[in-house]
């Protein structure tokens, strides 16, 4: 019996080791129902910013997400809007060129892109 764990074991980190390896995204059930729940409890607001992050290829400026979104939203209600998203680890930040970009983590653009 503890050879078969054994080879089991073996056989899992492998088929671990390849999928992490190939730089795939996997959504799976869990990872799905984990969003979905996030996504039901957002504000409109950041469900805008969100939507406006999923399709931007390389982040956007908080300039730029102002800019995009449909409403004219008061700077300090989108600041707080990423906060909020930032806190619920939905966000990545990075500089670039002395300038803050914002961009989904990979797993929620994937699941944001497939939810359609």
């Amino acid at each position: 019996m503890e050879l078969l764990l054994f080879i089991y074991r073996l056989w899992v980190m492998e088929n671990l080791k390849e999928l992490l390896q190939t730089n795939t995204i996997f959504v799976g059930e869990v990872l799905a129902n984990y969003f979905s729940q996030q996504l039901e409890r957002l504000s409109p607001l950041e469900e805008q910013i969100i939507d406006q992050l999923a399709i931007a290829p390389k982040g956007l400026t908080l300039n730029e997400i102002q800019t995009h979104l449909p409403e004219t939203n008061d700077l300090s209600d989108v600041m707080t809007a990423l906060n909020s998203l930032n806190r619920r680890c939905l966000l990545e930040k990075y500089p670039q060129n002395q300038v803050t970009y914002f961009t989904l983590i990979p797993s929620i653009k994937k699941y944001v892109s497939l939810k359609g």
